[in-house]
């Protein structure tokens, strides 16, 4: 079963942060909300189209034509390859005094991608400049730092000397990422950023502290052998690095640790930097680098196959051939201690999942034909102890992604596979999209202008909800689930500065813990269900799988209504297993609430029954959730 990980903040983020600012009658309009839909379910036709229209009405509010503007240059350079139309829409949007930053963030964004790392740097330097709120400021620097790093790391694989000045930008973004590291300790993407500019400078301690913080580790006990074997050795060869004794012998212990860890570009740049482009005596250090070249060829290729699949030109049996073209160049390139055996797509990727952590997996997926690939980072069991039953749970993350499908690519990110069950009962989970969500929920919550941007959304959709909810009683209300997530992630921010910690701590305690909450429910408590519902029977049906599985998501959770509405979403009855099953839950909800009403506290006899549902306790939804499982009655 593919899960999608758009689970938790994702129809929150795109209302809110996206149209913070807006007139009552800009949101009213729903055109922008209406894009946003079809740009999330791959619909670029329509989406473009209607995203044109804001675009080139010059009544529109400035904040809808500037958001508009962005999606039309986004679509255009990334999912049709118009490089020229969408610089055209970006100096366009330059004149618009709205939220520049996010535009000279985007412009970089493109010039990058053409290798323009001068120009890139530029205008995410002016982004910068604005200043104009702390999440802006951050995505910024963001920004700034990746396209600096991006231009020294392409001089270190192109043999080219940086000058005074690019050294001078290097070391100026260095001590602003530190900084700001220090402040953001949780956020995946910053200290995988810092730990390559930690590399480049030869400040080992920091590298180390930067790769600890990426996996959440804060001390060496606590690293999972799934993930590295001998972790004392590798923060010595850091430590060793960065004092130059015994550099040679270091630095080839940090490249197979970086490579054990998934860090293949970090790698190969090391080895380049190193000991130059020629093979090394280390026959494993030059498999990690033919090994990275495979991932830059994989990469490029899925790439253009995609942009290929949204101009209509889907030509799968050609981009497969070039993806088996590649496997076979990397296992020419491998060494084995005897004759080399004949290749096989079974045997390469099963040698490339044991000597790399490799998963691959090729699947159709809403429709469209893809890739996920990444790397094992850790590989654990548990078993799974719900109502009375039991099941073994195999569960695996994956990190350093390299293709989370179509939908991935399609969407910016913005709505991607999250993990799917496998045939042998286990779950694999992506992770690096979950905590740049709950990293975007900390700024909706923390940053004033996001926050009140929210606020306004909640209070603008929550006057819709009685009549919506009186024509349909069990209807999707956004506001709903908006107020549900909002006011108990707030609660759960507020106990927790209850306890008097600092701002930096709290924001790494906050992330950590949602993440791991998050975990617990959708993973534990949701697939773990699935393979106790397989090993004894109980769920004849995908739709029935998924109904008691969310049943136990709910229920085993530390925040029940907080999950509760995270389940909430626009496809309630739409004839899939997840559709049909979360109808099943809301109307079963609704039937328990009508039957207690009295206890309810705050409950109005006057209005729709389901409006009202973020008015139960979390000791009230497990009760409620409870009686609708067969399996705890």
């Amino acid at each position: 079963m593919i899960r999608t990980i758009s689970f938790l903040l994702i129809s929150v983020i795109i209302i809110s942060c996206s149209s913070f600012g807006q007139t009552e009658e800009a949101v009213s309009d729903g055109s922008l909300a209406k894009a946003q839909g079809f740009y999330s379910s791959m619909e670029h036709k329509e989406a473009y189209a209607i995203f044109n229209t804001v675009w080139a009405d010059e009544n529109q509010t400035l904040a809808d034509r500037a958001l508009a503007g962005r999606f039309i240059a986004k679509m255009d350079w990334m999912l049709y390859g118009r490089l020229e139309k969408a610089y055209k829409t970006l100096a366009q949007l330059e004149e618009i005094d709205f939220e520049k930053s996010s535009t000279y963030i985007l412009k970089a964004r493109v010039l990058a991608s053409e290798r323009k790392f001068e120009e890139a740097i530029t205008w995410s330097g002016k982004a910068m400049q604005l200043n104009t709120s702390e999440t802006e400021s951050y995505k910024a620097l963001m920004a700034y730092g990746s396209h600096v790093f991006a231009r020294s790391k392409a001089g270190i694989v192109d043999g080219a000397k940086e000058s005074a000045s690019q050294i001078a930008e290097m070391n100026g973004a260095h001590e602003q990422l530190r900084a700001l590291h220090n402040r953001n300790p949780a956020d995946l993407e910053l200290a995988k950023l810092y730990l390559g500019y930690s590399l480049l400078f030869q400040k080992g301690q920091e590298a180390f502290k930067a790769w600890m913080l990426f996996f959440k580790l804060r001390n060496i006990d606590e690293v999972h052998p799934s993930l590295m074997k001998s972790v004392g050795e590798f923060q010595k060869a850091l430590r060793d690095y960065e004092t130059r004794t015994n550099q040679r012998r270091a630095v080839e212990i940090i490249i197979k640790g970086l490579a054990e860890s998934g860090f293949f570009e970090y790698a190969s740049m090391l080895k380049i930097k190193e000991f130059g482009k020629a093979a090394h005596s280390d026959a494993r250090i030059n498999e990690i680098v033919d090994y990275h070249s495979f991932l830059k060829q994989v990469d490029k290729a899925t790439k253009d196959f995609y942009q290929e699949t949204t101009i209509g030109k889907v030509a799968i049996y050609a981009y497969t051939a070039q993806y088996q073209k590649a496997c076979q160049a990397l296992w020419e390139s491998l060494k084995w201690q005897g004759p080399k055996p004949e290749f096989s797509q079974q045997l390469f990727d099963e040698t490339i999942r044991e000597r790399f952590k490799n998963l691959t997996r090729f699947d159709t997926i809403n429709g469209h034909y893809g890739l996920y690939m990444g790397h094992f980072i850790l590989q654990d069991r548990r078993t799974i102890n719900q109502h009375g039953q039991s099941a073994e749970f195999r569960f695996s993350s994956v990190d350093h992604v390299i293709s989370n499908g179509y939908q991935g690519w399609a969407t910016d990110g913005e709505s991607q596979v999250g993990g799917w069950a496998t045939n042998d009962g286990s779950f694999l989970m992506i992770r690096a999209g979950l905590n740049g969500m709950v990293t975007e929920l900390w700024s909706m919550l923390t940053d004033p202008a996001q926050n009140q941007g929210v606020l306004n959304n909640i209070e603008r959709l929550s006057k819709l909800e009685d009549d919506m909810a009186t024509q349909n009683p069990h209807a999707f209300l956004p506001g709903l689930k908006m107020r549900i997530l909002v006011g108990e992630t707030s609660e759960f921010l507020d106990s927790l500065r209850s306890t008097g910690i600092g701002k930096d701590e709290l924001r790494f305690e906050f992330i950590n813990l949602m993440e791991r909450i998050a975990q617990d429910s959708k993973i534990y408590a949701h697939e773990g269900r699935h393979s106790i519902d397989m090993k004894y029977g109980f769920s004849k049906t995908s739709k029935q799988l998924e109904y008691t599985a969310k049943l136990s998501e709910i229920y085993f959770s530390y925040k029940p209504l907080f999950f509760l509405g995270t389940i909430m979403s626009g496809n309630f009855g739409n004839g899939t297993a997840h559709g049909d099953a979360n109808l099943m839950l809301v109307k079963g909800l609704v039937e328990w609430m009508n039957k207690n009403k009295s206890e309810i506290t705050g409950f109005d006899l006057s209005r729709p029954t389901l409006p009202q549902l973020d008015l139960l306790t979390d000791q009230q939804v497990r009760a409620a959730v409870r009686s609708l499982d067969p399996m705890a009655n």
